[in-house]
């Protein structure tokens, strides 16, 4: 096998990992644990992510969750969801860097998107931090 192809092999892996096995929600899922997870060092697995995917681990997980975190905020289906559910399910440790990295990506605050994207017109302002919708 060439290197070329061993770096692909190990991509499909990291791309299972991420995609079916969503290992980006574990709060503390980090390059070592993911390189364990596909039996590889934790070096090398870093060397394909940055060199395929032209980002680090944490932005590349980051951006998983952020990109769940959206498709939930969309969908019409979840008036009870609340923040501090949503951003713990997909796998952040804390509400502030949830915040922090759903605004560097979107320009909005989860509530300021879930209200600009969804049909309800009768959206509690003084209820957001406890639930998204009324």
């Amino acid at each position: 096998m060439t290197q070329s192809e061993d770096f692909k092999a190990i991509l499909i892996q990291i791309e299972r990992e991420l995609k079916i096995n969503t290992i980006y929600k574990q709060a503390n899922i980090n390059i070592e644990k993911l390189a364990l997870k596909i039996n590889q060092s934790a070096k090398l697995t870093s060397y394909v992510i940055t060199n395929c995917f032209e980002m680090n681990f944490n932005r590349i997980k980051n951006s998983h969750r952020i990109e769940e975190a959206i498709q939930k905020l969309k969908d019409k289906n979840l008036k009870e969801y609340t923040i501090e559910a949503l951003w713990s399910e997909i796998g952040f440790s804390n509400r502030t860097n949830f915040y922090k990295k759903f605004k560097e990506t979107t320009k909005m605050t989860p509530f300021e998107y879930a209200k600009l994207n969804q049909s309800y017109s009768n959206l509690d302002l003084v209820s957001q931090k406890y639930r998204i919708f009324h």
